[in-house]
């Protein structure tokens, strides 16, 4: 039987990452500790799950910058409206840098099941904008649904994926 690394907190407690240093080696985190793991380690048990190493593996590919280079036609940005359906608020994690735009007001986001819809009015540049969008990190965590994303400026839809 292969080794079993254990965990105290949920899996979704964790942020799990690519090591970069180390070709297949991926990092566990929190705010108290990171772990160096690599495919010695079959297993993983977290106080909600368990999981293989290679859905570590999955979870890590998909903690990326998945909206960096996205093109704004506009030279002004008034409304950013982003979309999120499958969204799993138990799995999933949505983080990005507000301090990157100038807002007046401030943004409204709201979860549902299965759905995230975030709105920000503002009047910026589209160059800030896509700054903006660079900075958001979207986290998955494979609940075997699939995420569809949209982004709308303007009202226009400029970005559509499905994850």
């Amino acid at each position: 039987m292969g080794k079993i690394a254990f965990y105290d907190k949920k899996f979704g407690e964790y942020e799990i990452e690519k090591f970069q240093s180390l070709q297949n080696f991926y990092l566990i985190k929190d705010n108290h500790c990171c772990d160096i793991v690599n495919d010695e380690i079959e297993r993983f048990k977290f106080s909600d799950c368990e999981i293989e190493f290679l859905q570590l593996v999955d979870v890590a590919s998909r903690h990326k910058k998945l909206f960096e280079n996205i093109k704004i036609q506009d030279d002004i940005v008034r409304s950013i409206k982003i979309l999120i359906k499958g969204y799993d608020q138990s799995l999933d994690k949505f983080d990005f840098d507000p301090g990157i735009l100038n807002l007046n007001t401030p943004y409204k986001y709201a979860i549902s099941q299965d759905f995230f819809e975030m709105t920000i009015f503002l009047e910026e540049k589209s160059s800030v904008v896509t700054k903006f969008f660079s900075s958001i990190d979207y986290k998955i965590r494979k609940n075997g649904e699939s995420r569809h994303v949209e982004f709308f400026i303007n009202s226009k839809k400029i970005y559509e994926r499905i994850i």
